[in-house]
């Protein structure tokens, strides 16, 4: 039956592969998902006491649910492999306390070493190649980006996983931020209170109070950006080279389809309250009302075909967005221009030789900081449906400082993000914004002695999220409460508390971010 399947899948991204036009590729999900327990005190992944450090106990998690470990496997051409490697014969959920298994907790080593053994290893498959893709890690419970036991086991990781997804319906795992909690996550971007679950695994217990305890840091993308370089200082090689991917993750089989006003409709999985219930609404629902419309990729390919999109895949030339379609460059260079977005060739300059574009490396040592260059378009929408103008531009910087110290700073490259942008949330129309912008940026603080990675991220001037379309769909006025003793009632008292409270956000701002460009000494 497996065969059958897997046959089907290829014949299919067969029939649908037309070059320079639509590009399948032939494409399986690992989906490991082990209930694993966490360390007593610092609420980090195990299965047994050995997998604790410091002398910590592992205890049953309280907050229910399985480890998300899964990934998505892209074949390069159609030369595959001949059964998918999945959960089963590769597990990832091994640790000190399983000595029979390869690998530390979390690790995909033996899905990578075995996908590697058959593809591209006897005449048969010698044109197989593949990537894997970790996807979800926000419900990970800290077990996604578990640090590799070995510099081989790091080099493999690096060769195969180049790709993070870093935005779907369940979420962003780009990073974490509250109020309530400030610098739990590593962080005090306040940007990064966007998108977040209430939710440290996958089908787990809904959190009233997310912290570094049931939400693991180590969860999140940044953060495993750091984990990469500090390894890379003392064992030479980074195992977390990771660009930026979006996706969908609907299960409803609608490649593209992220716009909120559908989303409010469909919602995903084949959830039946997104048409019949207002538990669409409802923040404890694990695909309710902390879900979205997902995620999409931006691929920076000579042309729409397997290879060239393969290949840039490879070399991590992409950007996620959360879900509209901004056209996003990014380049860096010792010698990139200052006037590089004043010449009218962006592209060319950005391409020149000494430079990178996203997903690159420039290497050291270093006589002088770096520049780096980013250009961005908004979504320009359809007819009917225009799109949303930009705000601003920003770049994340992380670095390993002189004490050993992974350390992060934002700043602010284009546009002022206090300019005046909104969104009138009768009509959901959005006021103010740019329809481009393109900056340049030199590190003031570059020390060329220092490991550092640096992306852009792009945001857009805040749009109604699609809980404010439901709301307006169902025709909610917040001054007037259903009346519960008249024959018809258009909406519910639920869905008046849950589109009438604070607590619910009416607006989102959408965003872009491209893959870093890391600096190596």
């Amino acid at each position: 039956q497996a065969q059958n399947v897997w046959g089907q899948i290829q014949q299919d991204a067969a029939d649908a592969y037309q070059p320079c036009q639509f590009t399948s590729f032939i494409a399986y999900e690992y989906t490991g998902m082990p209930a694993m327990s966490r360390c007593k005190n610092d609420g980090a992944p195990c299965l047994t006491d050995a997998d604790c450090t410091g002398g910590q106990s592992c205890v049953t998690d309280p907050n229910k649910g399985a480890n998300n470990l899964h990934r998505n496997i892209i074949f390069k051409n159609d030369v595959v492999v001949d059964l998918p490697i999945t959960y089963m014969e590769a597990p990832t959920s091994c640790g000190q306390g399983s000595p029979e298994c390869n690998g530390a907790l979390g690790s995909p080593l033996t899905l990578l070493q075995d996908l590697a053994a058959q593809c591209g290893t006897n005449t048969s498959h010698s044109q197989c190649d593949f990537i894997s893709i970790p996807h979800n890690s926000n419900i990970s419970g800290g077990a996604m980006f578990v640090l590799p036991e070995s510099p081989d086991e790091a080099t493999l990781r690096s060769e195969r996983e180049r790709l993070v997804e870093l935005f779907q319906i369940k979420g962003s795992s780009e990073c974490r931020f509250s109020a309530q909690h400030t610098g739990d996550w590593g962080t005090i971007d306040e940007l990064c209170n966007f998108e977040n679950m209430s939710f440290g695994k996958l089908n787990g217990k809904y959190l009233s109070d997310p912290n570094a305890t049931n939400v693991s840091p180590k969860s999140y993308v940044r953060n495993a950006l750091k984990d990469g370089m500090l390894y890379q200082q003392e064992n030479g090689v980074n195992p977390f080279r990771l660009g930026f991917v979006g996706a969908l993750d609907n299960h409803n089989g609608t490649p593209g389809a992220s716009e909120e006003v559908q989303y409010a409709k469909t919602g995903a999985h084949g959830d039946l309250s997104f048409a019949v219930s207002g538990q669409i609404l409802n923040e404890a629902n694990f695909l309710g009302l902390e879900t979205n419309g997902g995620g999409m990729t931006g691929v920076w390919a000579q042309e729409n075909t397997r290879d060239s999109i393969f290949a840039a895949l490879k070399r991590r030339e992409t950007y996620a967005t959360s879900g509209t379609r901004p056209v996003v460059r990014f380049f860096g260079g010792f010698d990139l221009p200052n006037n590089i977005c004043k010449q009218g060739d962006f592209a060319a300059q950005g391409y020149a030789p000494g430079n990178v574009p996203m997903g690159g490396t420039l290497n050291g040592p270093a006589t002088q900081a770096p520049r780096f260059a980013v250009s961005a378009i908004m979504d320009p929408g359809w007819q009917g449906h225009p799109g949303t103008k930009l705000q601003s531009i920003q770049i994340i910087k992380g670095w390993v400082d002189g004490d050993g110290q992974p350390q992060e700073a934002t700043y602010e490259v284009g546009a002022n993000p206090l300019q005046g942008t909104s969104v009138n949330l009768r009509t959901c129309k959005p006021e103010g914004g740019s329809t481009d912008f393109c900056a340049t940026w030199t590190d003031p603080n570059f020390n060329p002695n220092q490991h550092a990675f640096y992306y852009a991220r792009v945001l857009e001037s805040p749009s109604c999220r699609w809980n404010q379309y439901y709301c307006l769909a169902r025709g909610v006025d917040c001054s007037k409460p259903p009346d519960t003793t008249s024959d018809i009632v258009s909406y519910t008292e639920y869905e008046y508390q849950q589109c009438c409270s604070d607590f619910v956000p009416k607006t989102v701002q959408q965003r872009a971010w491209t893959s870093p460009i890391w600096y190596e000494p």
